[in-house]
């Protein structure tokens, strides 16, 4: 059995809006990320 269904049955959520929430969640993560490293660069080049 795929991890996917397994946990949207243990958090009642459907096996779509769990990928769709996943997803989101990612790619939040990886945009403060490119932001951080955003105002690094800008930082050192003041």
């Amino acid at each position: 059995m795929s991890a996917i269904p397994k946990i949207s049955s243990m958090l009642n959520m459907g096996k779509e809006n769990l990928e769709k929430e996943s997803l989101k969640t990612y790619l939040h993560v990886k945009l403060r990320r490119c932001e951080s490293e955003i105002f690094n660069i800008a930082k050192k080049n003041r």
